[in-house]
Formats: C-alpha cells, sequence, structure tokens
C-alpha cells in the first residue's frame, strides 16, 4: 500500500469509510497518530496492532479529549501516554485504569482542570507524570501522589495553582518536583 510492513498497521476509529482503510505504522513499540484531528480513540485500538504497543502518541490532536467516566483502553503492556497540544480537560477515576504497567503520562499544554484523586490507583508503577502549561488550580496530592510509590518525576509548572494550599506536595524519595505559579 504505502511500503508499510503489514505486521505494522494498525486501525483507529474513523470518522468515514474512507478513514477506516487508512494503516498507521508502529515503530519501535509506538504508535504516533499525531495531527490527525482525531476527536476520540477506539478502545480496542491497542488490541488492533498487529505488534505491540507501549507508547501512543497523540500529539496535536486538538479536538481530542479522553472518555467521560470509562477507561481509554485496557492492555496489560502499554507503558506511556502522550497528549500535548489536544483538548484534555479532565482526567477520570477509571481513565487509566485498565492500564497496570503504564509508567509515564505526559499531557500538556491542553485545558486540563481537574484530576479525579484515585486516577492513578492502579497505576503502580507509573514514574513520570508531566501536567505542565495545562489550567490545574489545585492537585490533590494526599490523593494523586499516595497511589504512586515509585514515581521519580512529575512536572506541574504553569499551571494556575492556588498557592495555599491546606495539604503540601508528599515528600517520596528520589522524586523531582517542579512546578511555578505563573
Amino acid at each position: 500500500m504505502d511500503g508499510i510492513e503489514p505486521s505494522n498497521r494498525i486501525l483507529i476509529k474513523a470518522k468515514s469509510v474512507e478513514d477506516s482503510r487508512r494503516l498507521y505504522k508502529v515503530e519501535k513499540y509506538a504508535l504516533y497518530l499525531t495531527n490527525l484531528n482525531l476527536t476520540e480513540i477506539d478502545k480496542d485500538v491497542l488490541k488492533k496492532a498487529e505488534s505491540v504497543v507501549h507508547k501512543l502518541v497523540l500529539d496535536g490532536n486538538t479536538g481530542l479529549d479522553l472518555p467521560k467516566r470509562d477507561f481509554i483502553f485496557e492492555d496489560e503492556q502499554f507503558q506511556s501516554f502522550h497528549c500535548i497540544v489536544c483538548n484534555i480537560s479532565l482526567i477520570y477515576k477509571e481513565t487509566f485504569s485498565k492500564l497496570p504497567h503504564l509508567r509515564e503520562v505526559i499531557i500538556r499544554e491542553n485545558p486540563l482542570r481537574a484530576i479525579h484523586p484515585d486516577t492513578f490507583k492502579e497505576n503502580a508503577l507509573l514514574r513520570r507524570l508531566d501536567l505542565r502549561n495545562n489550567k490545574l488550580k489545585a492537585f490533590n496530592s494526599m490523593g494523586i501522589l499516595n497511589h504512586m510509590r515509585n514515581l521519580m518525576i512529575i512536572h506541574l509548572s504553569h499551571n494556575e495553582f492556588n498557592m495555599d494550599v491546606k495539604y503540601p506536595i508528599i515528600y517520596m524519595d528520589y522524586m523531582e518536583l517542579e512546578y511555578s505559579t505563573t
């Protein structure tokens, strides 16, 4: 078709029949679905891949938001979720609940304003959380961080935090914390 090997093809939820025939390449366990004007993702996107996908990059899909009160997809081996300059406004408790090996979440430059305190309860292996340049006004560290014992890096800079908080960010060994009120 376009030089893509059959073992590297994947289907995503499409807006039209023509789009549904379009296949995407999986490169070194990473699936790049950037700048495609996606508004939603098929829950079976990873299952339809003929090769394993550890990393999904959705950058530049400015109409893309996460499913409301439902998981994004289910996969035992998936590790890294990237969505920079999308339209994610809320992260629900269920969003990443079916991804037990999730190690990295990067959601930057979105209208993200809230995260459920138990969002990462099922993601014990999460090591990096990057939430820079969003619209977060609060961050429930008592809930969110208590679930992530392996977290090493968290980026919260350039959000709209009220720094007069009742509970400070919890100290964790080997954790890098970056935040800014501007």
